[in-house]
C-alpha cells in the first residue's frame, strides 16, 4: 500500500464526513428540528449581533469565491492534482472576520 493511496482515502473520507456533516445540519433545520436562531443573535439580549453577520457572511461568500477560483482554474488548464492555492486577501478577510467575532464574543462577556 503506498502512501499516496493512503492520502488520498483519508482526504476522500474526510470528504465524505463533511458533506455528511453539512446534509445532517441542513436537513435539521429544514426539517425544524434545529433552530438556526441562535446563529446571529446572542444569548443575553437576543438582538443581532453585528460580529456574527459578518462572520456568516465571511463563511458564505469567501468559500463561494473560492469555488469561482477553482472552477476558473479549471477552465483554463488541464485537471490539476490538487486545488489550487487561496488567495491571500481571501484569508486575510476570513481571518480579520474571525477576529472581529471573537473581540466580540470577548467584550460581550
Amino acid at each position: 500500500m503506498s502512501y499516496d493511496f493512503v492520502v488520498e482515502t483519508l482526504q476522500g473520507a474526510l470528504c465524505i464526513a463533511t458533506f455528511g456533516l453539512i446534509a445532517a445540519v441542513a436537513g435539521k433545520t429544514l426539517a425544524r428540528t434545529l433552530s438556526p436562531r441562535g446563529l446571529l443573535a446572542g444569548r443575553a439580549a437576543g438582538k443581532i449581533e453585528p460580529e456574527r453577520l459578518l462572520a456568516l457572511a465571511m463563511a458564505i461568500v469567501l468559500p463561494a469565491l473560492y469555488l469561482i477560483h477553482c472552477i476558473t482554474a479549471l477552465m483554463n488548464g488541464a485537471v490539476p492534482r490538487a486545488l489550487p492555492a487561496a488567495e491571500p486577501w481571501m484569508v486575510a478577510a476570513l481571518l480579520a472576520s474571525q477576529a472581529l467575532y471573537l473581540g466580540g464574543k470577548f467584550l460581550r462577556s
